[in-house]
């Protein structure tokens, strides 16, 4: 994936296509579009066939409601339904099913490697778990690149219970263009997080924005005391990536309203200023997606009454540097909710992370602090776009396992294994996969006792029987089909009926 500009960020998918389960959509949509290039040769420029594509997609899926009309939005459909299947590296820009593509469709996906078999995951995991692994975000030149999913396993080696919100907004906040001395300062710095040293916002000024409070507030006071506040100079500081244009001005807007209830609390200005705060850029930039201020539609509400109401609100505090203080946390929390859960759910794909009660964990943690121990994989590096994305011989594009995409030799891996198996007190490396499979069964029957109980199940298998798809999604997950969820059920029906053996 490439950066269209400086300020764009990390997007393992495409905001235009958000769903609860991706795995089952992608694997559908690429029969589709396999399909669909046997008798279409062309994709890029070509609206008559972009436009098919979506009306197949239409006709043999109940993804989308059929409410487009017109060529046009039928092709931009078709463009922007296929983007996320390109960055997972299973289609190439032009449409084309990748070597990995068609082995994912055919089943005949290269088997687990001997460093991969530890983890015990089904074909489906595998497949993006090795794209996740190869992925790259290059920047806008296609020159630099950061490895986020490899950056995600080094995180998690080092850490456990890592806060989503922190883990989310570090890996958005990252960019191709951080040097390896910066991508450690931020692993190895988030240990004074966890050790209550410094919160997170702080974590995140110094070490993701790399912000030195002490220049910035002179920046930030020397633009907001100025009369009149220069835009050029105001966009600098208050950035809004690739919407800069269209928001640097409502944020000014908003700025110079503030300020002027600030200096001259009025009616007139207050009426200003709430007249600002509604807009909903505003609201994202400043009031984490809400106004920023306690209102009320009392008839006898008043200025005075609003300054009561918003004594603590740190926009009206007395030091205007606050206000970019805010604007940085709202920006923050607005990045998450853009993006976070997509992230979420097409990580999950890999079997290796698991988002769970707040918290995001690597189950494997003990394998990769041992892979990252003894072999330097670095996150930041110097590629070729062209050559790694729109080219067909591409390794990305290519089935291989863990061993090829690292560059690790046999030996290494043996040896690698051996270590992680006297963490264990294991003597036999062959035994190592059976321990994991042991924690994950450990942590299936802790879920099965925390959330599903005999009646619970009773219920959901009720409910599937009358075809209550949207009670048992509630129920159980949102992230799947129902026929999956009845096998998944099936599982947990079968521990309570052999009275706790999850092993048929």
């Amino acid at each position: 994936m490439k950066l269209k500009d400086d300020n764009s960020v990390l997007n393992f998918g495409d905001t235009s296509f958000r769903r609860k389960s991706y795995l089952l959509e992608y694997r559908s949509l690429l029969n589709i579009l396999r399909d669909h290039m046997k008798t279409h040769a062309h994709w890029k420029k070509d609206v008559e066939s972009q436009k098919y594509y979506y009306e197949s997609v239409l006709d043999r899926t109940n993804l989308f409601e059929r409410n487009e009309t017109s060529d046009d939005k039928l092709a931009k459909r078709g463009r922007t339904l296929t983007n996320s299947l390109v960055k997972t590296g299973l289609i190439t820009e032009s449409r084309k099913i990748t070597n990995i593509g068609e082995n994912w469709l055919n089943q005949s996906v290269l088997p687990n490697d001997k460093f991969e078999k530890v983890f015990g995951l089904n074909t489906d995991n595998l497949v993006f778990y090795r794209q996740w692994l190869k992925f790259k975000l290059f920047d806008k030149k296609g020159k630099y690149f950061f490895s986020p999913f490899i950056f995600t396993l080094r995180f998690l080696s080092k850490y456990k219970d890592v806060p989503i919100n922190d883990f989310l907004t570090i890996l958005h906040s990252i960019t191709p263009l951080y040097t390896q001395e910066e991508i450690n300062n931020i692993v190895n710095e988030y240990q004074r997080v966890i050790d209550g040293e410094l919160i997170f916002d702080k974590f995140a000024d110094l070490y993701l924005d790399q912000i030195n409070i002490n220049d910035i507030r002179k920046d930030v006071d020397s633009v907001l005391s100025e009369k009149t506040i220069v835009l050029d100079k105001f966009n600098k500081i208050f950035k809004n990536g690739k919407s800069q244009n269209s928001a640097g001005p409502k944020y000014l807007k908003f700025v110079n309203d503030l300020i002027s209830f600030k200096n001259d609390p009025s009616e007139n200005t207050l009426s200003k200023l709430l007249n600002s705060s509604k807009i909903d850029k505003i609201r994202k930039a400043f009031g984490f997606g809400k106004i920023p201020f306690n209102i009320s539609s009392r008839r006898d509400y008043d200025y005075k009454k609003f300054q009561n109401d918003n004594a603590s609100n740190y926009l009206l505090n007395n030091d205007n540097f606050l206000i970019y203080v805010q604007f940085k946390k709202s920006k923050r929390f607005d990045l998450v909710k853009e993006y976070g859960d997509m992230t979420r759910r097409l990580l999950s794909l890999t079997g290796l992370i698991q988002f769970e009660g707040g918290l995001v964990n690597c189950p494997f943690k003990e394998v990769f602090s041992e892979l990252f121990n003894q072999k330097p994989i670095d996150c930041i590096g110097i590629s070729d776009y062209k050559f790694y994305e729109q080219n067909n011989n591409s390794p990305f594009f290519n089935d291989i396992s863990t061993i090829q995409i690292l560059n690790l030799e046999n030996d290494f891996v043996d040896k690698l294994m051996l270590t992680v198996s006297k963490r264990f007190d294991i003597n036999d490396i062959s035994l190592l996969p059976r321990k994991f499979e042991a924690d994950k069964d450990k942590r299936f029957i802790n879920l099965i006792r925390k959330k599903f109980d005999r009646d619970t199940v009773i219920s959901i298998l009720n409910n599937i029987k009358c075809r209550n798809d949207t009670e048992v999604k509630k129920e159980v997950t949102d992230s799947t089909d129902v026929p999956t969820i009845f096998e998944y059920i099936l599982g947990i029906s079968w521990y309570y009926l052999s009275n706790g053996n999850i092993k048929c």
